[in-house]
């Protein structure tokens, strides 16, 4: 994951870089975009407002497919970092 976060402001089109939050470290895709919403948008805000937030993040996946040919098993992982 990047140790980075990103934030532009659409209003005046100015932007920040900060370190990311070490309890955020580890997280990526739906459990960052969710902990970031979570901890830092009133959850009564309007969906389209200014107060809200949009949230771009790097996705972590893992595949793992069991494969047996002639008695023996096979696991297969294949792993891809998106972002």
């Amino acid at each position: 994951m990047a140790e980075k976060i990103y934030r532009v402001n659409m209003s005046n089109l100015s932007y920040k870089i900060e370190e990311v939050p070490s309890h955020w470290m580890g997280l990526g895709g739906r459990a960052l975009t969710s902990t970031v919403i979570s901890e830092e948008v009133d959850p009564e805000c309007h969906p389209l407002g200014p107060n809200n937030k949009m949230v771009f993040a790097p996705v972590y996946y893992q595949v793992q497919l069991p494969l047996t040919v002639e008695g023996i098993h096979w696991e297969l992982k294949v792993h891809l970092q998106v972002g």
